[in-house]
């Protein structure tokens, strides 16, 4: 596929590393383990709403198994 199909991915790929310094720098502030909890819960809802989303997407390569699970924050 052209790289132009890429751009949001390509886009958003430094941000990721932002995004997950922030969320790591909040979560050490959160100190209600009931409220980290339901934050940890959230975000592992939402990873698996987006994962579900790129699976859905339909292509005409056969896949491995391998990397289509979903994994959850503990």
């Amino acid at each position: 596929m052209p790289k132009s199909c890429f751009t949001y991915l390509n886009s958003h790929g430094a941000l990721d590393i932002q995004h997950m310094e922030f969320f790591r720098d909040l979560m050490n502030r959160v100190e209600d383990v009931r409220d980290r909890q339901a934050i940890i819960a959230m975000a592992n809802r939402i990873f698996g709403l987006f994962a579900g989303l790129f699976l859905a997407i339909t292509h005409n390569r056969p896949t491995a198994t391998a990397g289509t699970e979903v994994r959850h924050v503990a």
